[in-house]
């Protein structure tokens, strides 16, 4: 009897456990199987809407490097305020890409696709004897341009310092018309007296032809002719001259003879040359650069470097290759800086004489350059020892494998560009009138 209650029990209690294992391995399965099919994935739609919207704004800020330099230059025109510009003359201030865009008055520049450097990119101004020369460089990729212009602090500025432009104030829009519609008043007034006195001496002219009749009363034979009242037209006086306007170059100026009772207005024209414009021109001229062609190996004298020129080869106690980075007024070891030149002439390659092309100096100019203008050249003198040798063992106290850099002196064009003024013929037209009295 306790034998198969034993039993009985104990298989109840196994059911029991199966079951509550089962139990628990669905609860493990949902809990590892339910979260893979509600964690949250992005959209393809999310994704791509941030990918055109990535193109889109690139898109939007692809420019030519024209409108780059335009763009520039007028973001720095802001940023130089009073503080910022240079007091000495010749002195100089520079500004990156990256500042500007820091400072929240440019955002990046692309050329085509590609992003233009925002370190290498910058604008430099210096201080000239009466105003300010704006250098502003675009470097993208493999690409380098730039633009010189001529800037100062004038009246019309609403910056610090602004380009020379447009002195004279465009008389506001109202104004204009209101003088207009004031002229055509007096134009057409003039019309109506002038028609009126036309129509009463037809009329005078008619009577006198059909004088009226009466056939109640016998003909009378006129008066004499002492006793006629004669009415006789005649001229008033010219007005004053009106105020010159401007008016097309096609209008005629009247002259009336002084008896002339149809002529009652009389023009006079006066022409200018004004400012009607202004636009980006270009001068280019040549430099003489240093061109890299080649490298040789060879024994030579262990103490010296050597480097050929145009096909001759020189031994030297310095660093010649040292050229290739020269600029900013910057002297090196084996090279110093002297000063600036400005010249309308190409300077010579002079082997320890260097001349770096800067850009043009647009200061005997004026508004206008028809001569064209003078450029500028840093120069930079080579304080080591320059020898010419066509013996590269000979003299040595020891020798050595040495590298031998071949250079020519190549013709390199150089452009500059500024905004000038462009002048053309304007007329002006004033007026006067009289008008015919009994």
């Amino acid at each position: 009897m306790y034998t198969e209650d034993y039993k009985h029990n104990g298989f109840l209690i196994r059911k029991l456990l199966l079951k509550i294992i089962l139990i628990l391995a669905i609860l493990i399965m949902l809990i590892w199987i339910v979260p893979k099919f509600i964690t949250y994935k992005p959209s393809n739609k999310v994704k791509n809407n941030k990918d055109s919207i990535k193109i889109t704004e690139k898109n939007i800020q692809k420019t030519d490097f024209s409108k780059n330099l335009q763009t520039l230059k007028e973001a720095a025109l802001v940023y130089y305020k009073e503080e910022k510009l240079p007091k000495e003359k010749e002195a100089s201030e520079t500004v990156t890409l990256k500042q500007l865009i820091e400072d929240k008055l440019i955002t990046n520049l692309y050329n085509g696709d590609k992003k233009c450097d925002n370190k290498k990119s910058y604008v430099k101004i210096t201080k000239l004897e009466e105003d300010y020369l704006l250098k502003v460089v675009i470097v993208c990729q493999n690409q380098t341009d730039y633009i010189l212009v001529h800037v100062g602090k004038y009246d019309f500025c609403t910056n610090a310092i602004c380009e020379k432009g447009n002195t004279t104030p465009n008389k506001p829009q109202e104004d204009k018309k209101k003088e207009e519609k004031k002229e055509q008043e007096e134009i057409n007034k003039e019309k109506e007296e002038e028609k009126l006195v036309i129509n009463e001496k037809e009329n005078k002219q008619e009577e006198s032809k059909n004088p009226p009749v009466n056939i109640n009363k016998p003909v009378v034979t006129p008066p004499s002719s002492n006793n006629n009242t004669n009415y006789e037209e005649k001229l008033t006086e010219f007005g004053p001259w009106s105020n010159y306007t401007r008016t097309s170059c096609n209008t005629a100026p009247i002259t009336c003879d002084i008896k002339d009772k149809n002529c009652l207005k009389e023009i006079q024209i006066k022409k200018e040359q004004e400012l009607i414009r202004t636009e980006l021109k270009k001068y280019t001229t040549i430099s003489l650069e240093l061109m890299y062609k080649s490298t040789t190996m060879t024994l030579a004298c262990k103490n010296y470097n050597y480097v050929n020129i145009q096909g001759t080869t020189y031994k030297t106690t310095g660093d010649y290759e040292q050229i290739a980075y020269l600029g900013n007024k910057t002297s090196t070891d084996s090279w110093r800086y002297i000063g600036t030149i400005s010249t309308r002439q190409t300077p010579n390659f002079g082997g320890d004489k260097y001349y770096k092309f800067i850009g043009g100096d647009f200061s005997s100019c004026g508004n206008t350059c028809p001569n064209g203008p003078s450029y500028y050249y840093e120069v930079y003198q080579y304080t080591k020892s320059l020898i010419r040798t066509n013996n590269l063992l000979e003299g040595c106290n020891g020798f050595a494998n040495k590298r031998i850099n071949h250079y020519a002196i190549a013709k390199q064009s150089q452009t500059v560009a500024r905004s000038e003024f462009v002048y053309g013929e304007v007329c002006y037209e004033s007026f006067r009138t009289r008008k015919v009295m009994k």
